[in-house]
């Protein structure tokens, strides 16, 4: 996905809106393994440009992501990724590439 990203878009950003960070403090005392988990969730708009589109023009989208973190030795401020979910509609990019490929 980032290779791809690299190759056909000359811009791609997250515009964050609205962060929601949730700890799991019942799991962590009642769960099996004892880790602690953590969620976090926000809404953002996605951000792309194709190089090949002459105008340069940004297309927007609409996301919502859900990031289930727990905790293991290393990571991130002690925190690992063990499932990320992005709900979003892509055919405002999918239809600017066809845009821009009949030009």
């Amino acid at each position: 996905m980032f290779a791809s990203r690299a190759k056909n878009l000359s811009v791609f950003r997250h515009d964050i809106k609205n962060v929601w960070d949730i700890s799991h403090e019942e799991a962590e005392k009642n769960g099996t393994d004892g880790k602690k988990k953590r969620t976090v969730m926000y809404e953002a708009t996605s951000v792309s440009v194709i190089k090949a589109d002459p105008e340069q023009k940004e297309v927007e989208v609409a996301e919502f992501n859900i990031i289930e973190l727990e905790e293991t030795d290393g990571g991130f401020m002690g925190f690992c990724v063990v499932e990320a979910r992005t709900f979003m509609d892509a055919s405002p990019v999918m239809k600017r590439i066809g845009e821009t490929m009949r030009k």
